[in-house]
């Protein structure tokens, strides 16, 4: 009776488990996805920099550091919610232009020009406010003569 049960259990486990030592694949099952993210890895790679980039990877999304490790050594994929922290840090403008590949949509392209135009008033401000220092200096340095 005993040997019943035992033949019993190996067909039924054998029958809902058909294929043994088969890898899990978790995650993103689309290639097109999967080869974006992967996109975005290496271009937050080249933007991070190279001096302690896990750290810093590690402040922009939270994640673990030894995940953030693994990502820029490609030994794991970046997950949905670190590329949405990554989306929202200073660099998601780099990630997000990975993320579409070589074909942007025309939208984008509005976008990046929106953003050089945000640097251009913004550089435009910072020398505004040298200039208005160094002009400063000179009527204290005309003053004291």
């Amino acid at each position: 009776m005993t040997r019943n049960v035992v033949s019993r259990g190996k067909t039924a486990k054998s029958g809902r488990f058909p294929k043994r030592k088969q890898n899990c694949t978790t995650g993103n099952q689309n290639s097109a996805v999967r080869a974006a993210i992967h996109a975005a890895a290496l271009a937050i790679k080249d933007v991070l920099p190279r001096d302690k980039s896990a750290w810093e990877l590690h402040i922009l999304t939270g994640a673990g550091l030894s995940t953030c490790q693994k990502v820029l050594s490609g030994h794991r994929e970046l997950n949905l919610e670190t590329v949405v922290a990554l989306l929202q840090s200073e660099h998601g403008l780099d990630v997000l232009r990975a993320l579409l590949g070589d074909v942007p949509p025309t939208w984008f392209e509005d976008l990046e020009n929106l953003d050089d135009i945000a640097k251009l008033k913004s550089d435009q401000l910072r020398m505004a406010r040298e200039v208005e220092k160094r002009e400063q200096r000179l009527l204290e340095a005309r003053a004291r003569r």
